[in-house]
């Protein structure tokens, strides 16, 4: 399987766009953890050391692509090898190709394909649905559509149980039906192991049927699936060495499993306050994707994944220096999870790396949280903290403007201070800020933060708003600092709008041979453009294009 999926990088699959052949290397190895694999891993070149940096590992958006990428590409087979450079900011003319990247302007081409897809729809929809609960041995009447029994299937939700309950006809088949009959319907699937999961991405992949994933941002609408984790079967072993869980285990859930086996302890522990803060709420930033997997869980932390790719095909990877082409293959799928896989389960090995911590005598378990709709009185109390956990601890400000996910997760208040203390430290804050009139003090367990595997996340975009996204400005709004000490740390600005306005707003902006790259990375692992379509990589056909 991974040299599958390495062939399929290396050489790329055939579009109606181009059809270039090329190859990526995905970035810098890590210290990891000391888990061995018998399996075989894709085959991808070495492209240099890395380090961490601040705390958090650098993304294939960031840093590592622009200085570690090791790109193959041209029709003709020409190489470019782009060591330590700024090349992506200032490319010569001659670089790259027109057959190694996707420009967002090329999308148009797709529009015949979409609207022919668009006729078929309601057919190859239900005929996608057939397939899938035939596998799951689920027997279905299309003919006369008496499928009473779909309705106490938890695999499906009633919505589409619905939809299998009309009988056939050939106006249907032949015309599809009004969209606006799905407006509020949702189509969704509760695969219970990663098999199931596999068997919904190939049949969508191959009737050419959306589908996305609750942690993608996207609201499903129209007839398109989404997927819910929420009866995934939540513990799996393998072998002794190996535990695998689906992400819906809870935080409680999952240390207990490893500390009954010997696998010791899991936590978020490394995280920044910040990420710790929206991830509780349910927020997620667009940026996050190379920290977190799934939004609950630190990436560093874990020792590998278990994914399915679009067309159905299934990948565990580890996160291990043991093991660098594993982790080369771990640091491209991470950052880009919500774009070219469907992450199902986190694995733990035996021998797992010491936890991160503060300091050594007294690690820092939890997370303080002060709120208040008076900056003045915040900037006290934030001086007050300061005095009692010393000038070198990190303290995050989040200021919410309209996010009820943090309203509701943390109360009505405005401007937030977060920062993560020991147990000592905890006394002496509570002490002078709990019965604070001006301020609300809170204190949260780290080990036991985690996003609701069921919920799906509320998105924000780091993007600002355009000329075509102009609506967007009036959303909600989250201001976010990662330290307030820090002089050099901007405060930055991330907007609730849907994946595909901040896709379409970034690509409007100008060309980006970036995201024309990973637009050409994207099409050549779901050249069905059926998985969170237009989430981070703009796929589909610019809203301006000719309809005639």
């Amino acid at each position: 399987m991974y040299r599958h999926f390495s062939h399929r990088l290396s050489l790329g699959l055939k579009s109606p766009i181009a059809n270039g052949r090329r190859s990526i290397i995905t970035g810098p190895t890590r210290t990891g953890s000391g888990a061995s694999s018998q399996r075989k891993v894709a085959k991808v070149p070495s492209a240099g050391e890395g380090k961490k940096e601040s705390g958090s590992w650098r993304s294939i958006f960031d840093a590592s692509f622009v200085f570690n990428l090791f790109l193959v590409v041209g029709a003709m087979g020409a190489g470019y090898t782009l060591g330590k450079t700024t090349i992506l900011t200032a490319p010569p003319a001659t670089l790259f190709p027109a057959q190694s990247t996707t420009p967002y302007a090329t999308m148009a081409e797709y529009e015949k394909e979409d609207k022919e897809r668009e006729s078929k729809q309601y057919d190859m929809f239900r005929r996608c649905i057939l397939r899938i609960l035939e596998s799951k041995g689920i027997e279905v009447d299309m003919k006369n559509g008496q499928n009473e029994s779909l309705y106490e299937q938890k695999y499906c939700s009633r919505d589409i149980s619905e939809i299998m309950n009309d009988a056939d006809s050939l106006s249907n088949v032949f015309f599809g039906r009004d969209p606006k009959e799905w407006e509020g319907k949702q189509f969704v699937w509760y695969p219970q192991n990663t098999q199931d999961t596999a068997t919904i991405m190939k049949y969508c992949d191959e009737f050419k049927v959306p589908v996305s994933t609750g942690t993608s941002g996207i609201d499903p609408t129209g007839l398109g699936f989404q997927i819910n984790f929420r009866d995934f079967a939540m513990e799996q072993q393998d072998g002794g060495d190996v535990l695998r869980f689906g992400l819906n285990v809870s935080g409680e859930d999952l240390n207990r499993a490893l500390g009954e086996k010997g696998f010791g302890h899991f936590s978020n522990r490394g995280l920044r306050p910040l990420d710790l803060f929206l991830l509780h709420s349910g927020v997620k930033l667009s940026d996050s994707d190379g920290r977190l997997i799934a939004n609950r869980f630190d990436a560093d932390a874990v020792d590998g994944i278990e994914c399915v790719l679009p067309d159905g095909e299934v990948l565990e990877v580890r996160n291990s220096n043991e093991l660098p082409d594993d982790y080369k293959l771990y640091r491209f799928l991470v950052p880009f999870q919500e774009q070219v896989c469907v992450i199902t389960r986190v694995l733990f090995a035996r021998e797992r790396p010491a936890l991160p911590a503060g300091r050594p005598e007294e690690p820092l378990t939890s997370l303080v949280v002060v709120g208040s709709n008076d900056l003045g009185s915040l900037t006290g109390a934030i001086q007050d903290i300061r005095q009692r956990v010393g000038a070198g601890r990190a303290i995050s400000l989040v200021d919410s403007h309209g996010c009820a996910r943090v309203a509701d997760t943390y109360g009505p208040y405005g401007t937030f201070a977060v920062l993560k203390a020991g147990e000592q430290e905890l006394a002496k804050l509570r002490k002078k800020l709990g019965g604070s009139a001006d301020v609300c003090f809170q204190q949260l367990d780290i080990d036991s933060i985690a996003t609701p595997a069921a919920a799906a996340v509320c998105y924000f975009s780091a993007s600002s708003p355009s000329g075509d996204d102009g609506a967007a400005a009036s959303g909600a709004v989250l201001l976010v600092q990662d330290d307030v000490a820090d002089e050099h740390g901007a405060i930055r600005t991330y907007r609730n709008k849907t994946p595909a306005a901040e896709s379409e707003a970034l690509d409007r902006a100008g060309p980006s041979v970036k995201r024309d790259l990973l637009r050409k990375i994207k099409l050549a692992v779901d050249s069905g453009r059926v998985l969170n379509r237009n989430a981070g990589i703009a796929v589909s056909p610019p809203a301006s294009s000719s309809t005639s």
